[in-house]
């Protein structure tokens, strides 16, 4: 997993030093088969409807490089029109593939006159903000800090006082926090403290779960610490980091061959002159779902009836066209046909007809069903051979050759069934899990890879007696003394949920026999050892 402490747009890895994660450096559109620029905007008077797909562009890579993944994306149009921000809603976009942005939306009225003060080859004033979110691995320092409680809830009392807040502005709080309220202690000799920056940031992501609470996807500051709070440095965590890119709407449109071809009126034609139809989809297509999605349209008019049909990689916009007889109003109809994959095979679902406007949205409420995106990262195939997902009579299998895959339903379930092949052929039953909306995107934690565990160390009662003095040191870390009836707990970072947490170590420990009597202190060689629960060994 990646180490969240960039350097020119790298990130470490925590396991592999010698591989980096490379971040994009920005957007770009995608394009269709003849290399038109997949960016539409359909323009009305009573509403705009903006078509959008963009992937990531990343610089040039080594071969130690990888691209960066992310675990979640989402866009909204931000305008400085007359030096004055107005930023639009957010909107959700996939995730699992260099495509950050492929969705079909139609826009809210401050969003419609954003996109209407934007000219065809005006200034730069419109442009996409893309945030990413990344999880990756805390850095690690062999230091416990001890926070002071009172001064915590100090720090957080403006936050606590408007009720409840978010993540970045409880970690800037706690960021803050003068010296007087933190405690450095070493936990090995010679422990070089990290940059005050970087420990401050470590400190408050390691503290932010002890100091608030969940409400949604909210927190609420707690008030009732205790006296002091102690957050241990070197044990491995993951936290989450937001990736900003910006692509310019205006820039583009300055600079393709012909603006009027992604930038358009949507007009009320006169008698016998053609008449557009803007379409534009929004159901995600793929083989294991919606297969394909046809349209159908009844203009009344000499033109009769339209019809187009969306593919799984084609182009989700499309413009039909058709002569208006009279000047009675326009009364077009439509209904929609989708070839969805079930657990029978393919299905037809048809739709009731429907009246629209010169401007239509096809989205699954529409069609009157859901969709579910079920997603895998490439690292959870590093430890299992397929993820299967079931809900219902249907189970998804997701591979490293096809790690997504979609569910099509009237309704979405609480819940899925998960489990896992390992790459020995063992299955591994995860359990009910629940569903979020849209769907699942299973990385890492899912499968609980990097995963700290709490491996506790202790000597078998019948060897207590003929031990005087013991200390047990892991790899890596200090030596420590207990009491023979005692136990040290240590924390490990394990491979994988199914695979038992590993740790080498060894003991000093001065024998005692029979009457009491001590010898001289043996060492033992470094063992290996495996399990939450590790009953140490001594030499003879």
């Amino acid at each position: 997993m990646l180490l969240l402490q960039p350097h020119d747009g790298r990130y470490p890895d925590d396991a592999e030093p010698a591989r980096r994660w490379v971040a994009p450096d920005g957007l770009e559109p995608l394009r269709d088969p003849a290399g038109v620029p997949q960016v539409f905007i359909a323009r009305g008077e009573t509403g705009s409807v903006l078509t959008l797909r963009l992937r990531a562009h990343s610089p040039v890579r080594t071969p130690d490089e990888l691209a960066i993944r992310y675990d979640a994306a989402r866009f909204r149009l931000r305008s400085t029109v007359a030096g004055a921000r107005t930023d639009g809603r957010w909107f959700d976009a996939p995730t699992g593939s260099d495509v950050v942005v492929d969705r079909t939306v139609a826009l809210d009225g401050i969003e419609a006159a954003m996109i209407r003060a934007l000219a065809p080859r005006g200034a730069d004033t419109l442009e996409v903000e893309v945030e990413l979110t990344v999880v990756g691995a805390l850095p690690r320092w062999p230091w416990l800090v001890r926070l002071d409680g009172p001064a915590v809830v100090a720090q957080l009392q403006t936050l606590a006082a408007a009720g409840t807040t978010t993540r970045e502005a409880v970690l800037d709080a706690l960021a803050g926090l003068g010296p007087q309220a933190l405690l450095w202690l070493p936990k090995q000799a010679g422990a070089i403290p990290p940059p005050p920056d970087a420990g401050r940031a470590a400190v408050a992501e390691h503290a932010l779960a002890s100091v608030t609470t969940a409400e949604g996807e909210a927190l609420r500051v707690r008030t009732d610490l205790p006296a002091h709070l102690d957050v241990d440095l070197s044990v491995w965590r993951t936290a989450a980091t937001t990736l900003a890119l910006r692509w310019s709407l205006s820039q583009f449109l300055a600079t393709v061959p012909d603006p009027a071809v992604h930038l358009f009126e949507v007009i009320t034609p006169a008698p016998l002159q053609a008449a557009v139809v803007h379409v534009g989809n929004d159901v995600p297509l793929h083989p294991t779902g919606v297969a394909r999605l046809e349209v159908e349209l009844s203009t009344g008019s000499p033109s009769g009836r339209l019809h187009h049909a969306f593919e799984p990689g084609a182009p989700s916009f499309a413009r039909l066209a058709y002569v208006r007889e009279t000047a009675a109003p326009v009364a077009l109809q439509w209904i929609a046909r989708a070839t969805v994959m079930t657990s029978a095979g393919p299905q037809v679902i048809e739709t009731q007809a429907k009246s629209t406007g010169p401007m239509l949205e096809l989205v699954p409420s529409a069609l009157d069903f859901v969709v579910l995106r079920f997603a895998a990262d490439a690292v959870v195939f590093t430890r299992v051979r397929e993820l299967s997902v079931t809900l219902g009579r249907r189970t998804l299998v997701l591979t490293a050759g096809e790690p997504l895959a979609f569910a099509v339903g009237q309704h979405a379930p609480a819940s899925v069934t998960v489990a896992a092949v390992g790459t020995d052929g063992a299955r591994h039953d995860l359990g009910a899990v629940p569903l979020l909306p849209g769907g699942l995107v299973f990385g890492a934690l899912a499968l609980g890879i990097g995963e700290t565990a709490t491996v506790t160390l202790s000597l078998p009662e019948a060897a207590r007696a003929r031990v005087a003095y013991l200390a047990v040191q892991v790899e890596g870390g200090p030596w420590r003394t207990l009491d023979p009836g005692g136990s040290v707990r240590w924390p490990v970072r394990r491979d994988d949920r199914f695979t038992a947490p590993r740790l080498r170590y060894r003991t000093r420990h001065v024998p005692r026999d029979a009457a009491g009597a001590t010898a001289a202190m043996v060492e033992s060689p470094l063992r290996d050892a495996s399990g939450e629960s590790i009953t140490l060994e001594l030499p003879p």
